[in-house]
């Protein structure tokens, strides 16, 4: 009888699902210098794992940006962030799981010579703590024995954004240098996962969240000071979707075997966040709204170690997004996994 190691077994499945969860949970928060770099609360363990470190770097190219209108414009300095993003997830009891996303920034807008500005500090950390409420079983085909073996994998989160980043209330002389939001922000999620096949197949994934900004003290507006008064954020309502297809199982220590791709995915993510609001009175026209969509690649290289790569799009359209950038992100990460 040919026998294999379950988890090297199910390498593809892990792959999809953790290329799905990194993908679909920066789409929470995404890092885009005018609102800092942070989010997420770190990554999402399977049930298996014990703990999960992860590292990524992304580069975020500016493509233009949403007005308030929703009339999109065509950026035309050469500006960009890069971001090392240090993240972990401990499993805390059977269903518990807690995670941590520490994220380091760097701006860079140069308007033409001798107008290059930079800046770099850390970003807005973020913490987690989720719990399993129901597993998913995976869908076998031949083995369905009760209805509950269709239920997806339900997750349920409640994250806090910690406003350790530089925000427009520090000593900044632009939008483009900050790192972070400035707010203590607040935010429940639920995520649903399914697996379709045991063996090369399809993986689901949705996730919608909803992000409640604390009122703040405000005595400074890019390093000008002003008269003290209470200010906030509008109400933030997230979601995503996306898809994941298990390539390759890795039944082989055949070096050529470890290049092929373990998991491929394609994923939806957008929000809307409410206007805000000043001494309790709403800024007219200041919402935010955007819409992205991510591919991704992830190679499962042995039952500890996975990378991945993706690519994320904003489209540059009117009547899309508003008071948002738009970019294109390029992202390269390593996660382990014990």
């Amino acid at each position: 009888m040919f026998i294999i190691n379950k988890k090297i077994f199910m390498s593809g499945s892990i792959a999809c699902l953790l290329l799905l969860s990194m993908l679909l949970l920066p789409s929470l928060s995404q890092a885009a210098s005018c609102c800092g770099g942070g989010g997420g609360g770190g990554p999402t363990l399977a049930k298996d794992d014990k703990y999960k470190l992860d590292a990524s770097f992304d580069y975020e190219g500016y493509t233009g940006e949403y007005l308030p209108d929703g009339t999109w414009k065509e950026e035309t300095n050469d500006i960009f962030q890069l971001r090392l993003n240090l993240s972990g997830g401990k499993r805390l009891a059977r269903d518990w799981q807690a995670g941590v996303l520490v994220p380091f920034v760097y701006n860079r807008v140069d308007a033409g010579p001798g107008k290059v500005s930079t800046s770099y500090g850390i970003g807005d950390i973020a913490v987690a703590v989720r719990y399993e409420l129901w597993d998913d079983v995976g869908y076998f085909p031949r083995l369905i024995v009760d209805r509950t073996d269709w239920l997806p994998s339900v997750l349920l989160g409640l994250g806090i954004t910690l406003p350790t980043g530089i925000s427009p209330f520090d000593d900044v002389a632009s939008s483009y240098d900050i790192t972070g939001r400035g707010y203590y922000i607040i935010t429940p999620s639920l995520s649903l996962t399914k697996s379709l096949n045991y063996l090369n197949g399809f993986t689901l994934s949705a996730g919608f969240s909803y992000g409640k900004a604390l009122e703040r003290w405000v005595t400074r507006e890019y390093g000008r000071s002003v008269d003290a008064y209470k200010r906030k954020v509008g109400d933030r309502i997230s979601w995503n979707m996306g898809v994941a297809y298990k390539i390759g199982t890795h039944l082989t220590d055949e070096w050529w075997w470890r290049t092929i791709p373990s998991g491929i995915s394609i994923g939806y993510a957008g929000f809307n966040e409410g206007e805000q609001k000043i001494r309790g009175v709403e800024l007219k026209d200041s919402g935010i709204k955007k819409n992205s969509f991510t591919f991704g690649l992830a190679w499962m290289w042995n039952v500890n170690w996975l990378s991945r790569f993706s690519f994320g799009w904003v489209p540059e359209y009117d009547d899309v997004g508003r008071n948002f950038p738009t970019t294109n992100t390029i992202s390269f990460g390593v996660s382990y996994i014990k």
